[in-house]
């Protein structure tokens, strides 16, 4: 059974997106910002993007969906959706810091 937790105190949290040529928009973002440098072109600052987002908006919920299966990805997604948030924490792997699909 999946848990939904929504923070009841809101806070800004500063967010980071590698750019590239190959990666100029998209929905994934990090708080993590050496994390968002390796999907830039070149690893400058420049090429990375910084938003801050209201963690209030953000479902976590417990387990983390994991990025990379599909099904949890699309029923996180739903579950977002569906409860009015903006944006889902993300697991990207052992060892791999937390990503922010931003819908």
């Amino acid at each position: 059974m999946l848990r939904v937790a929504r923070l009841l105190v809101s806070s800004k949290l500063t967010i980071y997106r590698g750019l590239s040529a190959y990666n100029k928009n998209g929905h994934y973002w990090t708080p993590d910002r050496e994390w968002a440098r390796q999907f830039t072109q070149s690893g400058r600052d420049s090429e990375i993007k910084t938003s801050t987002i209201d963690t209030s908006v953000i479902l976590r919920m417990d387990p983390l969906p994991r990025a990379y299966n599909e099904g949890d990805f699309d029923k996180a997604l739903a579950e977002a959706r569906a409860q009015g948030f903006k944006a889902v924490w993300f697991n990207e792997g052992s060892g791999e810091p937390e990503s922010i699909y931003v819908l």
